[in-house]
């Protein structure tokens, strides 16, 4: 490992690595030894740069925040879309960052290891990263039930919508082992089958909500 001498090049090696490595096994799976010798850095760099492991990691969740605000593609959906077509399109690019590969799935999948094993930058998740994500299906869904999107029903749908998801990702080591043929050698799912499902998630959620869009829509009006 080479000799560690300060600089922004350093620096920036460790936040990528680090990205990587803990969007792969989580904050308190990874190790900084294994970080450090992704980005062929000396430990001593971690200290100088952000003091511990716990500085090191909010400040790559705030790195990939800020790179995902300024990608212009990053859950695009089009607002004239119909709202059954936002759904799907919601559901298959939150699937897609969740169960694909590569730089650009890894906040999404800090995101969702922080709804299973928060860390101190759950903060600043629920401060600046969630509310995006949150705010565009409570949008989609309010728009489906004909309901303001802080209705209590919205939030519920929206959680098991997000749980649907999410369960794909909680679950890879179980279908790794059970249905080994499902899931790619680095454990991303093809893109074929992160069709199939964001299909099945979006014509289940959307089935449960009409049948409560008519109910619902009485109960507001008080008819």
């Amino acid at each position: 490992m080479p000799s560690y001498q300060p600089g922004s090049d350093t620096r920036n090696r460790l936040l990528v690595a680090a990205a990587e490595v803990f969007a792969e096994q989580g904050f308190r799976h990874a190790r900084i030894s294994d970080i450090c010798q992704r980005a062929q850095a000396n430990i001593a760099a971690v200290n100088y740069h952000f003091g511990d492991k716990e500085s090191l990691y909010l400040a790559v969740v705030q790195k990939l925040d800020a790179e995902s605000k300024a990608d212009a593609t990053y859950m695009q959906i089009d607002p004239n879309a119909p709202p059954e077509e936002k759904l799907q399109t919601f559901i298959r690019e939150f699937l897609a960052i969740l169960l694909k590969s590569g730089p650009s799935t890894w906040l999404g999948k800090l995101m969702a290891r922080e709804m299973i094993e928060p860390t101190a930058a759950l903060d600043y998740m629920i401060e600046k990263v969630i509310p995006p994500v949150d705010g565009a299906v409570r949008g989609i869904v309010g728009e489906l039930l004909s309901l303001p999107p802080d209705a209590p029903l919205v939030q519920m749908c929206v959680s098991s919508i997000l749980g649907q998801c999410m369960i794909y990702f909680d679950t890879k080591e179980i279908a790794l082992r059970v249905t080994p043929g499902l899931i790619n050698p680095d454990n991303s799912y093809p893109p074929a089958m992160i069709a199939f499902l964001a299909e099945h998630v979006t014509q289940f959620s959307l089935h449960g909500m009409q049948s409560m869009a008519v109910p619902a829509a009485a109960a507001q009006t008080g008819k």
